[in-house]
């Protein structure tokens, strides 16, 4: 059976799959490229870590701050040509060279068919550091919803969400937010280190 899709190198630096008729792609890169510039409110005492979420606590207490700084952080990027993907576990998330990759992959895309364009990005450790960018069909909601598995991990050793590894064109200000979370603390007992994260005045463990 002829398969549907044609695997293309764009001059070694991308892997192309191409679907005829397909408008919408998945471009994923690898979390090599990720910059994450934490902003961290820590104190420690003995076994007992507290951090204190910066971003929430301006978020909640001076909505004009906030939003001055993540403008701040997109002109940041655009400047640098990355990709300002947001804020997770108290950092401000780019992808760097991001714009670039975005946009090679999209004139190559228009070039193939007119008005093809990459719908979202993924950062994945299953492409290494000196490996190319993938390009996909987007899949259909009854496929599976990744080819490559999100790095979600986090570039420091705590984390109380999931760290942030995707990007959407058509929505590119949907992680903005900061966490609900206010505080994270980590404490030592008989050896076994246990978390807890305070959302509003209820502590989740």
């Amino acid at each position: 059976m002829t398969s549907p899709y044609k695997t293309r190198p764009m001059a070694n630096t991308v892997e192309m799959q191409i679907a005829e008729g397909c408008k919408s792609y998945d471009l994923y890169v690898t979390s090599e490229f990720r910059r994450s510039m934490f902003v961290e409110g820590k104190m420690k005492d003995g076994d007992t870590t507290i951090r204190v979420s910066t971003l929430n606590m301006m978020y909640n207490d001076n909505r004009e701050k906030y939003d001055e700084m993540i403008k701040a952080m997109e002109d940041k990027a655009k400047a640098n040509k990355m990709l300002f993907l947001g804020v997770s576990n108290d950092a401000f998330v780019f992808v760097a060279a991001g714009q670039v990759i975005l946009d090679t992959v999209n004139t190559y895309l228009e070039s193939y068919e007119i008005g093809a364009r990459v719908a979202r990005v993924v950062l994945t450790k299953e492409i290494g550091e000196n490996e190319p960018p993938k390009c996909y069909p987007l899949r259909q909601p009854k496929a599976a919803r990744y080819r490559h598995a999100p790095a979600n991990n986090s570039p420091a050793e705590w984390a109380w969400e999931h760290h942030l590894a995707e990007y959407y064109v058509a929505n590119p200000k949907i992680y903005h937010l900061p966490s609900p979370v206010k505080i994270h603390a980590s404490v030592v007992v008989d050896g076994v280190k246990i978390n807890a994260n305070v959302e509003g005045c209820e502590a989740v463990v």
